[in-house]
């Protein structure tokens, strides 16, 4: 059994694959105890190709294959379907993680029986950070910490690289990445801050984002992302009325309104 699992889609990622697993296997966790779980969501490039190199040389580097594309919240379930570690972490493919690393993430989260772990990630290659970097913090649930003064829950919480989680928190409630579709991590976030009881934040920098201008998120809208959108306010109804019956703080269901009318 593992007590880590990093999970990567991978898709059209050649340039950018192997820097990212390069930043992998300098850690302070014994290779044994931890598991690189690619994720290949049918790309057409020569990434997988790449990963496969890795492999030969790293006994704990797996790669699942998906029959067709899932897209990233897809490939991240695909991922957690064969993780076996404890705590996971979702890292995108063009980005990378700060070597020994891992191990100290870790220890946090088992010695405070954390369900998440938060932490201050950097822009790549402007090495910036957000200014806001809360102190670190005491544990608390994960309603006080989304709607602390000291986050901007759509800025800060909402991207699931930011984070290592509990896997069986996450299996126990059933939170799993919407697929097929952009803006999965909205959606995601909020089910888990809203059901997590364990949740703390800690100010050192553990990810590096890289910052690309083309990315889908950032370049014009067409009639696809609003159609992303949409799916995405049919998503949150949903959420919402799961809140409404279990009761769940009242501060959640006004905010999913306010989020599907600001989306239409």
């Amino acid at each position: 059994m593992k007590t880590f699992s990093i999970i990567i889609p991978v898709y059209n990622g050649q340039d950018v694959v192997g820097p990212a697993l390069d930043s992998i296997y300098p850690q302070d966790l014994p290779i044994e105890d931890f598991e690189v779980i690619c994720v290949d969501d049918c790309s057409p490039d020569n990434s997988i190709s790449i990963v496969e190199e890795y492999a030969r040389k790293h006994a704990n580097l797996v790669i699942v294959r998906n029959q067709y594309n899932r897209k990233l919240g897809g490939a991240r379930n695909a991922g957690m379907e064969v993780a076996q570690g404890d705590y996971v972490w979702f890292i995108d493919s063009d980005d990378f993680i700060k070597t020994f690393c891992i191990g100290k993430l870790l220890t946090i989260a088992e010695t405070d029986k954390l369900d998440v772990l938060h932490f201050q990630y950097e822009n790549f290659p402007d090495t910036w950070t957000s200014p806001r970097n809360p102190i670190d913090g005491t544990i608390m649930t994960g309603t006080e910490m989304f709607f602390s003064q000291d986050f901007i829950w759509y800025h800060d919480l909402v991207t699931a690289w930011r984070k290592i989680y509990k896997r069986q928190f996450l299996l126990e409630n059933n939170i799993a990445f919407a697929e097929h579709i952009m803006f999965e991590d909205n959606d995601y976030a909020i089910e888990v801050f809203a059901k997590a009881q364990r949740v703390k934040h800690i100010t050192d920098s553990m990810y590096c984002y890289r910052y690309n201008p083309e990315s889908i998120t950032r370049v014009k809208y067409t009639s696809v992302h609003i159609s992303y959108w949409l799916n995405l306010c049919h998503r949150l109804r949903a959420l919402k009325d799961e809140f409404v019956q279990k009761k769940y703080d009242i501060r959640f269901i006004e905010l999913i309104d306010g989020f599907i009318r600001n989306n239409i």
